[in-house]
C-alpha cells in the first residue's frame, strides 16, 4: 500500500501537491514519486512500531516525513496491518472533529470519540465501518457502487446523498438522520425504514426496535461547526456530549436519571465547561462538582 492510501490523499496528488499539504518548501531536486512513498512509509512504520525495508533516505525528505508522522499522531489516523487483511483505521480523541476524504472522493466528517475504518479495496464495495462515535457523510452518488456505513448490527445504504449516524457505544441507542437524499436502514436481513429529507431513525439496541420521526436534521449536524445542539434526548446522551467537547469523565447515577429527557445547546470552544455544566444545572435541576478530570453528577430521578 502506498504513502498516498495510508493518508486517505487522492491517487492524482503529485509531489508538488504533498509539498502544498504539509507545508514545506520543494527542493531543487526530488526523487520519484516511488522513491518518495517509500520513505514517507519507512519514517511511519518505525514511528508505529512496524518493521520496514531499508531503502534510501533523502535528507529533505525528514521533516516533510516528520510532519506527516506528527499529523497521523494529532488526528488519529493508523495504518495496520494483520496476517490476512489491511485496513486503514481513524480515531479522534476527545474535543476534537475532523474531515476526511475517502478514496471515492466521498466526504466524511468526524466527531470526537469516534472510530471509523475501511478496507484498502474500499472503491471496490465502498463500506465503512463506525466501531464508534458519530460521523456526518456526503456521499458521491454512484448508481453502481451503493455505500454502505455498518455500524453495530445496523448498516445504512446510500447511492448518494447526506446523512448522520450516531452510533457510541457507551449509548443506548443510535441515529440515523437524512439532511438531503434518501437512506435505507436496516438489521441484517430486516428493514428498518427508508428516511428521506429531516427524518430520522432512533434504534434502540436492546429492544432491536426502530421510532421514526421528523427533525431538523441540520441541527444533528452542528457539531462541525464547533456547536453542539441536542434536542430531547436522554441525560445519558447530553453526559456523553459533555465528556466528548472538554475530555472529561462525567460520574452520575444511570438509573437516577434514566428517565431525564431534555434539550441543550453549546459551543465548546467559547463556553467553559462549568458554564455548561450550569445550564444543565438549570435545564435538570441537577448539583455538580468537578474534581480535575472528573465531573460528579447528583439530582433527583425525573418521572
Amino acid at each position: 500500500m502506498g504513502v498516498y492510501e495510508v493518508l486517505n490523499l487522492p491517487p492524482y496528488m503529485d509531489k508538488d501537491d504533498l509539498y502544498r499539504q504539509f507545508g514545506m518548501e520543494e527542493p531543487d531536486e526530488e526523487p520519484s514519486n516511488r522513491e518518495l512513498e517509500e520513505e514517507i512509509l519507512q519514517r511511519i512504520h518505525g514511528t508505529l512500531g512496524f518493521e520496514a525495508p531499508q531503502v534510501r533516505r533523502f535528507r529533505w525528505a525528514y521533516g516533510l516525513a516528520a510532519s506527516i508522522v506528527l499529523l497521523l499522531g494529532s488526528v488519529g489516523i493508523y495504518y495496520w496491518m494483520a496476517r490476512d487483511t489491511q485496513a486503514i483505521s481513524i480515531q479522534i480523541p476527545a474535543g476534537k472533529v475532523r474531515e476526511i476524504r475517502l478514496p471515492d472522493g466521498s466526504v466524511v466528517w468526524l466527531n470526537a470519540a469516534t472510530a471509523l475504518h475501511y478496507a484498502p479495496d474500499f472503491n471496490q464495495n465502498r463500506e465503512v465501518f463506525l466501531e464508534d462515535g458519530e460521523a456526518f457523510f456526503r456521499v458521491v452518488h454512484d448508481e453502481k457502487r451503493p455505500f454502505v456505513v455498518h455500524a453495530g448490527n445496523v448498516q445504512t445504504r446510500v447511492l448518494g446523498t447526506t446523512f448522520r449516524v450516531k452510533a457510541y457505544q457507551a449509548l443506548e441507542t443510535m441515529q440515523v438522520s437524512v439532511v438531503t437524499g434518501k437512506v435505507a436502514v436496516s438489521e441484517g436481513t430486516k428493514s428498518l425504514a427508508v428516511l428521506e429529507k429531516n427524518q430520522e431513525i432512533t434504534y434502540l439496541k436492546t429492544e432491536h426496535k426502530a421510532i421514526e420521526r421528523s427533525i431538523d436534521a441540520a441541527e444533528t449536524v452542528e457539531w462541525q461547526t464547533g456547536n453542539v445542539v441536542l434536542k430531547a434526548v436522554s441525560f445519558a446522551d447530553i453526559a456523553l456530549a459533555i465528556e466528548n467537547a472538554y475530555g472529561v469523565r462525567v460520574i452520575f447515577n444511570r438509573a437516577t436519571f434514566r428517565n431525564c429527557v431534555s434539550s441543550l445547546a453549546f459551543q465548546p470552544q467559547s463556553q467553559k465547561l462549568s458554564e455548561v455544566l450550569d445550564l444543565v444545572k438549570d435545564i435538570q435541576g441537577i448539583q455538580y462538582e468537578i474534581k480535575g478530570k472528573e465531573v460528579l453528577i447528583s439530582g433527583t430521578e425525573c418521572q
